[in-house]
């Protein structure tokens, strides 16, 4: 009997384990990106996150953190990621990029194409495209 009772016992604190274990998994926002024209409403529409809620950026953030940040992102492999390419010229911009200049996007555009992010989307006019780099 006392074996029944030590194994029901076993059984319920792995059973509550278990549902305590799922309420605690949060559910992360998409993170989204794209050129800033078009951002916040892509972001509205997907229920995405954006730079502007990363850790790394706020006022006493230094310039440029926010890249750690974006960084992070595309590395999670849990982390669903959309690139809007709504505006974006895509080759312009990582040649801007890969000679030190351009803005945001060029920077982005340059470190997807020279990563390997499985968790991202690219979306363009509403609808969830192809990878732009093949």
């Amino acid at each position: 009997m006392g074996e029944r009772v030590l194994a029901e016992a076993a059984a319920s604190l792995s059973a509550r384990a278990a549902v305590e274990t799922a309420a605690n998994v949060a559910v992360s926002k998409p993170f989204a990106m794209g050129i800033k024209d078009h951002l916040d409403d892509f972001a509205l529409t997907h229920g995405a996150d954006t730079w502007k809620s990363l850790p790394e950026v706020g006022p006493d953030a230094p310039l440029g953190a926010w890249k750690d940040g974006v960084v992070r992102k595309l590395r999670d492999p849990g982390q669903r990621v959309l690139f809007n390419l709504d505006g974006v010229d895509v080759w312009p911009g990582v040649s801007r990029a890969a000679a030190g200049r351009g803005g945001a996007t060029d920077w982005e555009l340059l470190q997807i194409r020279e990563g390997s992010f499985p968790n991202l989307e690219f979306w363009q006019n509403g609808k969830c495209v192809g990878n732009p780099f093949g």
